[in-house]
């Protein structure tokens, strides 16, 4: 494996050798998805990535274009390292990560190991290794395991409108768990959503919650859009109401 001075830049992976072309292509493909998913910053800021390789070397780098911001970049490594560092430790309920993320993560690591071979990965961050192996995929799957569903209700803002996988989806972002919650609709019931778009909503239905408690996802059965806090009665509204 290589030391801190065979790294590049200061976010890297590091892929174990032997590892046939189709596992590396992969390996790459799951690295940048994981990257996009963890090193977000807010849209007025800027981070351009750029991958670095050098002939013959196993290290995919990526390093940042002349044009970012510099801030930015800081916090996007910061939040690489918090998802990184949780992932590896088995904590899914890091406000970092997200459910893509996850996913990402869970593919890398299950392309360290073809039955009973581990091609043993790294990521470099500042130049710091974080060893990525079969195990994170293996606390994945058992979080999964391990988690349930039941019937319930979320409140929050409704963050954005997409179509994921075929399917329509709206973000119901919960000021409980700081995290985006991806909330599936029917073709139905979408008209609603895009009326409450960037309201505060309450939405029931089929809650998928994780091992610790924590909601993942929500099956909409209703939505009822909540006032906002200026349409909300002030207290000199309501005083008399307490008058005997």
């Amino acid at each position: 494996m290589a030391n801190k001075d065979d790294i590049p830049t200061e976010l890297a992976l590091e892929i174990g050798d032997d590892l046939e072309p189709r596992r590396f292509v992969a390996a790459c493909r799951e690295f940048f998805g994981l990257t996009d998913e963890l090193a977000q910053v807010p849209r007025d800021e800027n981070v351009n990535w750029r991958v670095k390789v050098r002939e013959g070397s196993n290290i995919i780098a990526l390093s940042v274009g002349a044009q970012s911001d510099s801030n930015a970049v800081n916090a996007a490594l910061q939040r690489m390292y918090e998802g990184t560092t949780a992932l590896v430790q088995g904590d899914f309920s890091a406000p970092v990560l997200t459910e893509k993320a996850i996913q990402h993560a869970k593919k890398l690591s299950d392309l360290t190991k073809s039955g009973p071979h581990v091609a043993p990965m790294r990521v470099w961050l500042s130049r710091r290794p974080i060893d990525f192996g079969p195990e994170v995929g293996e606390m994945v799957r058992q979080d999964e395991a391990s988690s349930y569903s039941d019937y319930g209700t979320l409140e929050g803002t409704l963050k954005a409108i997409s179509d994921q996988s075929g399917g329509l989806e709206i973000r119901i972002q919960d000021p409980l768990w700081k995290r985006a919650i991806p909330c599936r609709v029917s073709d139905e019931q979408i008209e609603d959503a895009m009326g409450a778009f960037r309201k505060r909503v309450e939405v029931s239905g089929l809650i998928h919650y994780n091992r610790l408690g924590r909601p993942t996802s929500i099956r909409m059965e209703s939505l009822t859009a909540l006032p906002d806090d200026k349409d909300l009665p002030a207290a000199a509204d309501i005083r008399g109401l307490f008058v005997a």
